[in-house]
């Protein structure tokens, strides 16, 4: 089936959904669910997972010696399923690499699996090998038409960035910062989408300190984004205490808060910081309320906020947030008359 199956067209601008639809690409599908069953069903009987891949080799041999500006489905399911082809054969992999992402020698077959490749499974071990061959730096110098490639590459990036294989300084991560804001706000998209996960202490430090440098760079680049802030505003649960340090970040994000919907979030977010530094609560809320006056204050958490910080002492402070917002929040009018009767 695999020699007889007729290859389509080549389509840079989105290889995967092309690769999954062709004659083709059907075929390749159904080549890699065999190989695995031929391999688990090794597995399940005791035996040499290495002895099964024998005997599916040389197909393999011969379709990515096809991926010389042709074969395109080939490259680019290859690339989906290579947490799958370090599962059949580590070692046959390492020394396809190369073959499968000619980057140099054949980039429409580089682009398609990059393209491939935005819908693999992400492991430490695959990026470490496919990063000892230049193939994620080749990725983002390139270009493609892909945009979720590239967007999937700023992301393995990341992650092994938080894996500790990638440093700020490294220069696959200065050529994301080189490609501009929508690249890095990619890398900020990311820590947002993990900040849930079972991070260490060290990533934690890792995702301020990108923090840190994105609001150095983005004062020098150029390039200044009211979104590109809001997106970093979203980096809060990521502070565990306010100090010196976070409350300077904050800081310098609070007037962008309001640009991504993300008031709300911000106010729960100071909710947790009242208690312990309800002076440094009061100054980032008057700097987001300078900014934008909202006009909707879901479970009243913002009056229950400006409420607290009044019991805590802050009276002026209280009072001057809730001046800002009197005109725009049901109910905040009643809150700013209490606080002036009160004192």
């Amino acid at each position: 089936m695999v020699g007889r199956a007729e290859a389509g067209d080549l389509n840079l601008t989105d290889p995967m959904t092309h690769a999954l639809n062709t004659d083709k690409g059907h075929v390749i599908g159904a080549m890699y669910n065999h190989a695995l069953r031929v391999c688990r069903v090794a597995d399940q009987s005791n035996q040499p997972r290495e002895a099964a891949w024998k005997t599916l080799k040389d197909a393999f041999d011969a379709e990515i010696g096809k991926c010389r500006n042709g074969n395109f489905e080939f490259s680019t399911l290859s690339a989906s399923y290579i947490a799958n082809l370090d599962y059949l054969s580590r070692s046959w992999l390492t020394e396809n690499v190369g073959r499968l992402f000619p980057a140099r020698d054949y980039p429409n077959n580089f682009k398609v699996a990059i393209g491939g490749l935005a819908y693999a499974g992400v492991s430490r071990s695959i990026y470490q090998l496919l990063a000892s061959h230049n193939v994620f730096a080749e990725a983002l110098a390139a270009n493609l038409e892909d945009k979720n490639g590239r967007e999937r590459v700023i992301k393995w990036v990341g992650l092994a960035y938080l894996w500790n294989d990638e440093q700020l300084d490294s220069a696959i991560v200065q050529a994301i910062f080189a490609g501009g804001i929508d690249d890095v706000e990619k890398l900020a998209e990311l820590f947002w989408e993990v900040r849930r996960d079972e991070l260490t202490d060290e990533q934690v430090e890792k995702v301020l300190a990108f923090w840190e440098r994105c609001l150095s760079w983005n004062k020098g680049s150029g390039e200044a984004s009211d979104q590109f802030m809001a997106r970093l505003s979203h980096l809060s649960p990521y502070i565990k205490e306010l100090n010196e340090r976070t409350r300077s970040l904050l800081m310098a994000v609070m007037p962008y808060v309001h640009t991504d919907y993300g008031t709300d979030h911000m106010v729960e977010e100071l909710i947790r910081f009242v208690d312990t530094d309800p002076p440094g609560v009061a100054a980032l809320l008057e700097r987001m309320l300078d900014s934008s006056a909202p006009n909707f204050d879901l479970d009243d958490k913002l009056k229950k906020l400006i409420e607290k910080l009044a019991n805590l002492g802050l009276r002026a402070e209280a009072i001057r947030c809730a001046e800002k917002i009197r005109r725009t929040l049901p109910g905040m009018l009643d809150l700013y008359k209490k606080l002036v009767a009160s004192g």
